[in-house]
């Protein structure tokens, strides 16, 4: 761990470090033109409503929607549900990602690119790479990652910090690849690339399961809306189709509903979450006293 006497001294060390990772590249490459194909986008949302700290009740909200060229709606399926979890049982998250990936196969009949909000990791029990493997002569898999610390390019700073120009991309080399997949960061038959697809967007990691120029004009026909130049806006409109933020209310007032009828209300107000809190803990009240 390097250190440093003076705050002066750790930002010399950062600046060093930043220095040394950008360097001088000419290692990027341009994305060809626009490729104007069908596609559908994956993701999900999740959120814990109630808990008492060795059980909890979340809701998942997972789907897909399609988008022809012309950023017509093919198809829009959302699903939700509540999960009761219990201590050293599998996450809310961890199960929000293994419903995301159960619907590749059903999704990938509306889109000749899969866009999956995240990398394409493997992750033990989760299934990602046979569910890949099942659709892989029909349609290409492509993991989109707003944010990643991985590291493989240089050991300097995160790959995505390395500079990239509008409609330019950086391949990951083969030994960098080999040791994604070693380390379970890229699942068997995947390569990754950074891309930056628009001047006011940002880099991104794509994880791609198929045709690389493919996959990367098609991204960069859908990603010139003007609300998230850069960014795919299929997955910024599946985001927001199972984002809990602005849903949360409804799914904590049917929860508060049913536990009421069945005589447990004062449980339901003990166990009651917000922002990650249970608003019944002395600590938050002492919180509001600052």
């Amino acid at each position: 761990m390097e250190s440093g006497n003076e705050l002066s001294g750790i930002l010399d060390i950062l600046r060093q470090d930043m220095d040394l990772g950008m360097g001088s590249r000419d290692d990027t490459k341009n994305i060809g033109e626009p490729l104007k194909k069908d596609v559908v986008a994956i993701d999900g949302g999740s959120s814990t409503i109630w808990s008492n700290g060795i059980a909890s009740i979340g809701v998942l909200r997972y789907g897909f929607v399609s988008y022809s060229p012309s950023f017509k709606v093919r198809k829009v399926s959302v699903k939700s549900e509540f999960v009761l979890n219990r201590e050293g049982e599998s996450s809310l998250d961890m199960e929000r990602h293994r419903r995301e990936v159960s619907m590749i196969k059903e999704a990938s009949v509306f889109g000749d690119v899969v866009l999956f909000d995240g990398a394409l990791s493997r992750i033990p029990d989760i299934g990602l790479e046979r569910e890949v493997d099942a659709v892989r002569e029909s349609s290409i898999v492509v993991g989109v990652s707003k944010n990643s610390t991985l590291s493989v390019i240089n050991d300097r700073m995160p790959d995505i910090w390395l500079p990239l120009g509008p409609s330019s991309y950086r391949k990951v080399p083969k030994e960098g690849i080999e040791k994604m997949i070693e380390k379970r960061n890229l699942i068997e038959g995947a390569h990754t690339v950074y891309a930056r697809f628009h001047e006011k967007g940002p880099s991104l990691r794509i994880d791609i399961a198929g045709d690389e120029s493919e996959a990367l004009m098609v991204l960069k026909h859908y990603s010139y809306y003007n609300l998230c130049p850069g960014y795919p806006f299929p997955l910024a409109e599946i985001h927001r189709l199972v984002c809990m933020d602005d849903k949360r209310e409804i799914y904590e007032h049917k929860l508060r509903r049913d536990m009421e009828e069945n005589g447990m209300g004062d449980i339901f107000l003990k166990g009651r979450m917000l922002n990650g809190r249970n608003t019944s803990n002395f600590h938050s009240t002492l919180d509001g006293l600052v």
